[in-house]
């Protein structure tokens, strides 16, 4: 199977994530009267997109590489891709952060946000890339 067969998915899903937690963010920030937690800019959004679609592509990279985890079958492609994201979400974002969170006593509010960023991308891209792998093979 080709890589980039699991590759693509993921990367809309993290493009998917991000424009819905975009719509999200906004509602919440009119709501609460606080305001975005970075400057508008095209930098910026460059920088957001690319970051949510290189999540998404990496997480269908991993998928594809690890041939052990897809070859449970006794789990449907939905269990598969909701595992398969928590455990990247955990390696890859609450760990670093919980880390980087105590080391320089960052905002909390903040840290929140990008922990949902990356556990939702995390989530979506696995549940992607599941669904692409069951029905392909």
């Amino acid at each position: 199977m080709n890589p980039l067969i699991l590759i693509s998915p993921g990367m809309a899903a993290g493009l998917a994530i991000c424009l819905i937690l975009r719509f999200y963010w906004a509602r919440c920030a009119t709501r609460s009267n606080s305001g975005v937690w970075r400057e508008p800019g095209a930098r910026n959004e460059i920088y957001y997109v690319s970051a949510h679609a290189a999540l998404g592509g990496g997480i269908g990279l991993l998928f594809w590489l690890s041939w052990g985890f897809t070859a449970l079958v006794q789990l449907s492609w939905w269990q598969r891709g909701i595992i398969f994201g928590l455990a990247n979400a955990i390696v890859f974002s609450a760990l670093p952060l919980l880390i980087s969170q105590s080391l320089l006593r960052s905002a909390q509010p903040l840290s929140r946000m990008i922990l949902v960023e990356s556990i939702s991308t995390c989530i979506a891209a696995s549940l992607a890339c599941s669904w692409t792998w069951s029905h392909t093979l």
